[in-house]
């Protein structure tokens, strides 16, 4: 990983002036098989900023989950990629998170580059609106959480402090399935259900959390 300046941001067309940029991955790794490839900028990790490699390194030693929800920036357009955290990372990335500046080195030593164009990896779409980060529900995140086999909606992956979303009382992991009695059902009728939205100063959600259903109002 590299971390990023005027020139890099400039060549990945990116909107952040600062994050982690791929410079390799490792064959057969966990960033492979997520989905990870040369020229991604890493600029968030679970929902919060990642500006530094070594921010990244040090959120990847917590280790609290399983799997991450990590947004780069690809060819000037954000993804979202799952990578799991089941293998402990090398001792010497613990003494790279530590430094202060610089580039880093996640994977084995000598790796050799993953082809870009290896078997197909579950990849993301976010929303942004009212503060929240929107993960539609489709095939391939029903895939990794099951939890969401037989749901229609999208799914809170974060809501900012201070915004209309967390006033209203969402929260991370709320399932919406309606937007002002409009059902959501993938990506398409979400962007066409908060379009719809606009410029209405009262907007009813129905959110399903833990098990049930109940409405929050966005004003």
């Amino acid at each position: 990983l590299l971390p990023m300046d005027a020139v890099r941001v400039k060549e990945t067309n990116s909107p952040y002036p600062d994050g982690a940029l791929v410079q390799w991955v490792a064959a057969d790794s966990a960033a492979a098989k997520a989905g990870f490839v040369v020229g991604d900028v890493i600029f968030k990790f679970n929902g919060r900023r990642i500006k530094t490699p070594q921010e990244f390194l040090k959120r990847l030693l917590v280790g609290e989950l399983e799997e991450a929800r990590v947004a780069v920036v690809r060819q000037g357009k954000r993804q979202n990629l799952m990578l799991s955290l089941t293998a402990k990372p090398p001792s010497y990335v613990q003494q790279q998170a530590n430094a202060t500046s610089g580039a880093v080195a996640v994977a084995v030593a000598n790796p050799v580059l993953a082809p870009q164009s290896s078997a197909p990896v579950a990849i993301f779409n976010n929303i942004e609106w009212m503060g929240m980060e929107l993960l539609p529900i489709d095939a391939a995140l029903r895939t990794k959480r099951k939890s969401l086999a037989n749901l229609s909606g999208a799914v809170v992956a974060e809501v900012k402090p201070g915004s209309a979303a967390e006033t209203s009382g969402l929260v991370a992991g709320d399932v919406i399935f309606s937007v002002n009695s409009q059902p959501v059902m993938d990506v398409t009728t979400l962007k066409q259900a908060i379009q719809a939205a606009q410029g209405v100063k009262t907007i009813l959600l129905e959110v399903g959390r833990n098990n049930k259903r109940m409405f929050a109002t966005l004003l």
